[in-house]
């Protein structure tokens, strides 16, 4: 209905048909005259109501709706828009509930317990709730919601009628908030507080109330007290006899306040259990708008107390632990205590009578002494620390708390110090920060103190229009180093390179230890072109000269370079940079130097990326298995394959093993792919023998593969499940592997042994093995590493490494195998030395098992073929 027809409605005093029907709400013209009575009431009530019909369709919505509701008729009539207003989404009103003879079970899962049944009404239901989405804005509202029934007694519609109490709820809270407040108050007040209502025309008083202040002074539990007679509360712990004057004396003061209104102040006695004085009690008595008495009791035992406790601070004076002078007005000391003479030395009538300058060290510039007493005039007090001289000489540090003290015309008349030896202290506490700033074992600059130096160079050279290098530096194979020498020893290998890299830089400049193996440090004032490749070239000098604790013949670094400006301008990115100009060091074999260039970002990101993507290579089905066949050079007979892993990418294609087998390595996810690889490959060799191709299977095991606590387990599991004779695998593991875990490779390796599996040492004469390790190992091959064969026609040293290792093989029993045989004159070379076995692209390159079905009768005709020496 319009705000207009509304108003014209109200001017004409009485509503007429002719009138009802210009309103906004209801088309007059086709209603009944019962209807029309129903919609006269809805619409002149002042009450806000909506009527629904049976298909829950508004039929009327009144002037008090739309003000309350804050939504116009003109938005309700005709539609279902009463099932979201209300609640902000759509869900029945009550009044749809009505429509639809909800049960009680439905009303209460809209409602809860919020909802009652009419006791007035038939069939309706009342409730109050709470609104927040209302286009008037939030209230609470109660409503009614009844039926409305047809001649033929089924429900027809429902009308629903509803009443703002936000006022009421409001004010609810507000009473609530105010009772809650004065109970908390009424409850910490330090003032003891006893309310008491009279009896029998103020004859008599009960105690109605009292708070935990009052409870303790007078020793009575709130809930003994309460409905007690007065004169019973006060004598509950008390000698009834010596408790009665105090008691009939505030009953009569009780009556005269209740009587006349006006406040009364008396003083009482509180007496012990035994009856004897404890102090005295102030009570104020006053009369409340209830007609209740409050009796407010302050215990003012403490004044009488005053001269105890004078004599008290002068014992503390005498035996605290801090020491304790005063002076007069001009600083000249009057009294000292014996704290005093303990930490400075002087006897009290060496201190009487002197100026306080008698502590005083030149350590305290006199600019400080100045401040220090422009405060204490200032404030009145000043607090700090302070270096004072003992009578030895010795100097001291103290915290000192100085105040002034004023006569009663405001000038200064005394002054008091409190002080604390605290020497001890400082030390710790420098120690500490220093060890907050420091690394533990070499006393370089750690992370924290590192950033602050950089920042400091950095601002430093925007001042002067200079350079700052950082120079991040990586010790190469120090895992393999640590790991051989023990934890201790790699401890020592490292103080030994903090100091060396100091001994390489200025005094100006920062070496740092971020951690492990890795160092920092802040060239200052650097000179790109000259300066900074000289330090790097002391550095790696340095390094390389033989440290004999640990004996370790040279140490090598790879360094990262960064500059500032032109590759940061804050620690973090300078830091960055270095670390990836370092990495890149690394890749390009360890023991140089390398600057950051902005490429080396888009080569990290691609190494990020496919550190992603390699995650994801298993699930994904993009790695393959590809295998390489193995020859006997004496008869030609291909007699296995060894198993090697590809990585074919989705978008990068294929992705070269020596770049994808590092990052699993250094990640870890070559643990998985291993397993991976071992269960492939020994299903597709078990497919091979089931079709009449027996041949030998070799499969590499990584050092992560190798560390794994499961291993054996796991590889007993595989060969298991597959199917595949244990005699028919070979397991390789590098040279490097077995010498860094030499220590627990012989029971290891003895545990996969004991499955029946056979065991080789792959890339053999690349590491550092140990002849009397070599003899325990329970080894049955040697692959001669193809590094050495691919030289062995041409370089002489080459040739002897190939010779000695198959002589020492032939001496310890042991299998040879040729890797990366790719030439006849290869070939000839290790036929004449006697080598047993070769593998390599002469024979054939790693393919797809289909491939390798496909290629394999071709290839043993090559081995045939090659079995005579050719001329």
């Amino acid at each position: 209905m319009g705000d207009n027809a509304h108003d014209k409605t109200r001017e004409a005093g009485n509503i007429h048909d002719d009138d009802v029907k210009t309103t906004g709400s209801v088309d007059w013209s086709t209603l009944g005259a019962d209807e029309k009575r129903l919609s006269l009431i809805v619409e002149g009530c002042p009450m806000p109501i909506f009527v629904i019909d049976a298909a829950h369709k508004v039929t009327h919505w009144n002037r008090a709706c739309e003000l309350v509701i804050g939504v116009a008729a003109s938005d309700m009539i005709g539609t279902r828009n009463q099932r979201r207003i209300f609640y902000g989404l759509d869900r029945p009103c009550m009044a749809d509930l009505i429509v639809d003879g909800a049960p009680d079970d439905t009303v209460r899962s809209y409602y809860q317990d919020k909802f009652r049944r009419s006791p007035t009404v038939s069939g309706a239901y009342e409730a109050e709730d709470f609104f927040p989405h209302l286009g008037a804005g939030p209230r609470w509202l109660s409503f009614t919601a009844a039926p409305l029934y047809g001649e033929d007694g089924t429900i027809i519609g429902a009308i629903e009628t509803l009443l703002d109490v936000t006022g009421r709820r409001t004010a609810e809270a507000g009473l609530d908030a105010g009772e809650r407040r004065f109970k908390e108050l009424f409850a910490s007040m330090r003032d003891g507080v006893v309310i008491f209502e009279p009896h029998a025309d103020g004859k008599d008083f009960v105690l109605t109330d009292i708070n935990p202040a009052a409870e303790a002074l007078h020793r009575v539990s709130r809930t003994r007290a309460i409905g007690r007679p007065l004169p019973e509360v006060l004598a509950a712990h008390t000698d009834p006899e010596a408790a009665a004057r105090p008691s009939v004396e505030l009953v009569e003061a009780a009556r005269r306040v209740w009587r006349s209104g006006q406040p009364e102040s008396l003083t009482t006695m509180r007496l012990d259990e035994d009856g004897k004085p404890l102090g005295c009690r102030h009570d104020r008595l006053l009369r409340l708008p209830t007609s209740e008495i409050a009796c407010l009791s302050e215990d003012i035992t403490e004044r009488q107390r005053s001269i105890a406790e004078q004599e008290m601070a002068a014992s503390v004076f005498r035996h605290t632990v801090e020491g304790i002078f005063v002076t007069d007005g001009d600083g000249v000391i009057i009294s000292v205590n014996p704290a005093f003479t303990q930490i400075t030395g002087y006897e009290e009538h060496e201190a009487v009578g002197k100026s306080s300058r008698l502590l005083r060290s030149t350590t305290e510039n006199e600019e400080v002494i100045a401040e220090l007493w422009d405060r204490v005039r200032a404030d009145g007090n000043w607090q700090g620390q302070m270096w004072n001289r003992r009578k030895n000489g010795d100097i001291f540090l103290e915290w000192v708390t100085i105040t002034q003290v004023l006569d009663a015309t405001g000038r200064p008349y005394r002054y008091v110090a409190i002080f604390n030896d605290i020497t001890d202290l400082h030390r710790k506490d420098e120690q500490i920060k220093h060890q907050a700033y420091h690394d533990a074992l070499t006393g370089l600059p750690n992370r924290l103190l590192l950033a602050d130096r950089i920042e400091q160079a950095v601002a430093l050279a925007r001042r002067q229009d200079t350079g700052v290098a950082l120079l991040f530096i990586d010790l190469d194979h120090f895992k393999t180093i640590n790991d051989c020498l023990g934890h201790d020893m790699g401890d020592r290998l490292l103080v030994e390179v903090a100091r060396r890299l100091k001994a390489c830089v200025r005094e100006s400049d920062t070496v740092a230890r971020l951690g492990g193996d890795e160092f920092i440090i802040v060239v200052a004032d650097a000179d790109p072109g000259d300066g900074v490749p000289q330090v790097c070239q002391r550095i790696m000098k340095a390094l390389r000269a033989p440290f004999e604790l640990p004996q370790v013949e040279r140490v090598t670094a790879s360094i990262g370079i960064s500059l500032f400006p032109g590759d940061g301008a804050d620690p973090d990115t300078l830091l960055k940079h270095a670390d990836i100009a370092m990495y890149e060091a690394k890749r390009l074999n360890r023991d140089t130097i390398s600057f950051f260039k902005s490429d080396m970002t888009r080569k990290m990101m691609r190494r990020l990326e496919l550190e992603g993507d390699l995650r994801r290579a298993i699930e994904s089905d993009e790695l393959a298995v590809h295998y390489q066949p193995k020859a006997e050079i004496a008869t030609g007979e291909i007699y296995g394959m060894e198993a090697l892993v590809r990585w074919f990418h989705p978008t990068r294609g294929l992705v070269p093993p020596d770049e994808f087998i590092p990052l699993a390595e250094e990640i870890g996810m070559i643990v998985p792919i291993g397993e991976w690889v071992l269960r492939t490959a020994c299903r597709d060799a078990v497919e091979l023998r089931r079709r009449g191709m027996p041949l030998h299977l070799s499969v590499n095991l990584s050092m992560r593969q190798f560390r794994e606590v499961d291993l054996v387990e796991r590889i007993a599991s595989i060969i298991k499940e597959t199917g595949l004779q244990p005699a028919a695998l070979e397991l390789e593991l590098t040279e490097s592997i077995l010498m860094t875990e030499a220590a627990s490779a012989i029971a290891a390796l003895n545990e996969i042994k004991g499955l029946g599996v056979s065991l080789s040492i792959d890339d053999f004469g690349t590491g550092y093995s140990s002849l009397s390790y070599l003899t325990k190992l329970p080894i049955d091959i040697l692959k001669i590493d193809r590094s050495f064969i691919q030289h062995c026609g041409h370089d002489g040293n080459s040739a002897t490494v190939v010779s000695a290792i198959i002589n020492l093989a032939a001496q310890l029993g042991h299998i040879v195998v040729a890797e990366g045989v790719e030439t006849v004159a290869q070939l000839a070379f290790l036929r004449e030395r006697n080598c047993s076995r070769i593998q390599g692209y002469l024979i054939g390159k790693p393919v797809p098992i289909e491939t390798f079905v496909a290629q394999l009768e071709r290839w043993r005709k090559i081995a045939v073929a090659l079995v005579e020496p050719i001329i």
